[in-house]
């Protein structure tokens, strides 16, 4: 007809049959082993990039024998004990508490330290002193009311008999006599002070007496004024406070 194509159809043809089969064996064969080849290739540079890996976490912890992981812990084997890199030395400078605890170096125990002793508190000293013409009669070594009331207001004071150390009681004269004399009256006045402490309870092993004289004035032997001063008795009490 005018106006239109003829066309016949031809059905495809069978690769299969077309292809002889050695050729279809060779082409598998060939296929087969490029892949292979390609997981040969995989499974080297996996090998390499672990080696590398491995190498850089042995290396990570300088001379310890352990292999690290990127965050610094050591890693662990299947069977839960520390991979060792095989480079460095495994000893107790070099060991770790995860891995080899009984290696570690133990820290040698630091003495206790001493403990303070606070230093005895200082002695602290009391003077009193008893003018003669109020406590003692007239050029003897008896005591007057006044004395004694003083001499037990200082019993009462030292408390604790415990906390006095030492009590002194020395006595002292003016220049009017003889030097054998004035001696002789500064010793008993000083005497009569410790008999008096001693039956007030005061211990006597802690009373210390002495005559000094007219040796050791405090004021001037030329007034009235200054020879009552010189006459005197010192008591000094040494002992710690309660």
């Amino acid at each position: 007809m005018d106006g239109y194509y003829s066309v016949e159809i031809q059905p495809m043809p069978d690769l299969n049959r077309a292809i002889p089969s050695d050729t279809k064996v060779i082409s598998y064969l060939i296929r087969n082993k490029e892949i292979s080849q390609m997981k040969k290739m995989t499974v080297i540079a996996a090998s390499i990039a672990a080696t590398f890996a491995f190498s850089g976490q042995t290396f990570a912890g300088g001379n310890s024998p352990y292999v690290f992981d990127s965050a610094g812990d050591p890693v662990m084997t299947g069977h839960g004990t520390c991979l060792l890199n095989n480079h460095g030395t495994l000893n107790s400078d070099t060991a770790i508490k995860e891995c080899h605890p009984d290696l570690v170096k133990k820290e040698e125990a630091k003495p206790a330290p001493k403990p303070i002793v606070e230093p005895p508190p200082a002695p602290e000293a009391k003077t009193i002193t008893l003018e003669a013409d109020t406590y003692f009669d007239f050029d003897k070594s008896n005591l007057k009311p006044e004395g004694k009331d003083t001499l037990n207001a200082l019993a009462r004071d030292m408390g604790d008999l415990n906390s006095v150390a030492n009590i002194e009681a020395v006595g002292h004269t003016d220049s009017i006599g003889t030097d054998e004399y004035n001696q002789g009256l500064s010793e008993r006045r000083a005497a009569t002070v410790k008999d008096y402490l001693v039956d007030q309870g005061v211990p006597g092993d802690k009373i210390e007496t002495q005559g000094m004289g007219e040796s050791n004035p405090i004021a001037t032997n030329q007034t009235r004024e200054g020879r009552s001063q010189n006459r005197r008795v010192e008591i000094t009490v040494q002992g710690t406070a309660q």
